[in-house]
C-alpha cells in the first residue's frame, strides 16, 4: 500500500497534535497573588487551577497544583487566611497559627483525628521565618499525610499544603521543597 504525500502529511499533523497535547514539556506555573502580594511556583509537569472564594473552604484566594490533571492527589494548595480581629493578641507569629489550626481538630464533633509526625516547628525559608508541621489526618475514608508551611506578614497568612497517602508521601515531598523555596513576598 502506497501512501500519497497528503496522506504522510495527515499522519504526521496527528502525530504532532497527540505529542503536544499530551504535556510532556509542561513547564514550571507561577501563581502570582496581585492582591496579597506574594508568589510561588509549582512544580515542573504539575498542573495549576487557581481557587476562588468559597472553593475547598478557603478563606480567600489561592491555588492547587496537582500531579495529574483532574486527580486530587498528590496536591500542593496554596491558600491565604487574615487573621481576625479575636485572635490578634494570640496569633503573633506563623507558628503560633499553625498550633491554632492544629487545636481545631481536637473539638467535639470532628471525625477527623490528627497524628503528628513531625511537630510544629520555626524554620528559615530563604530568609523568612517559616512554621512547618508533618501530621497526618485520619478519617473515615482513610489516611493522609499533609505537610503545612505557613508564612506570614502582618495579618496576612500563607498556607502552602502538600496532600499525599502516606505511601507516596516522601516520593512527592521534594515537588513540596522546591515550591516552598520559590514562596517571596512581592
Amino acid at each position: 500500500m502506497k501512501l500519497l504525500q497528503k496522506d504522510k502529511i495527515l499522519i504526521t499533523a496527528l502525530i504532532l497534535a497527540v505529542f503536544f497535547s499530551t504535556n510532556l514539556f509542561a513547564e514550571q506555573e507561577t501563581y502570582i497573588n496581585t492582591e496579597f502580594g506574594f508568589e510561588i511556583t509549582g512544580p515542573d509537569g504539575w498542573y495549576k487551577q487557581e481557587l476562588t472564594k468559597g472553593q475547598r473552604e478557603l478563606i480567600h484566594a489561592g491555588a492547587q497544583f496537582t500531579k495529574t490533571e483532574g486527580e486530587n492527589l498528590p496536591s500542593i494548595d496554596v491558600s491565604v487566611d487574615l487573621i481576625k480581629p479575636v485572635h490578634r493578641g494570640k496569633i503573633k507569629s506563623a507558628l503560633d497559627f499553625t498550633k491554632f489550626m492544629l487545636s481545631q481538630y481536637d473539638q467535639p464533633g470532628i471525625e477527623a483525628k490528627i497524628q503528628l509526625v513531625e511537630p510544629p516547628q520555626e524554620v528559615d525559608v530563604k530568609g523568612l521565618v517559616a512554621s512547618k508541621v508533618v501530621f497526618d489526618v485520619s478519617g473515615p475514608k482513610g489516611t493522609l499525610r499533609m505537610a503545612d508551611y505557613k508564612f506570614m506578614k502582618g495579618d496576612l497568612l500563607i498556607s502552602i499544603l502538600c496532600v499525599d497517602y502516606p505511601g507516596t508521601f516522601e516520593y512527592n515531598f521534594k515537588d513540596l521543597e522546591s515550591v516552598i523555596k520559590s514562596f517571596k513576598f512581592r
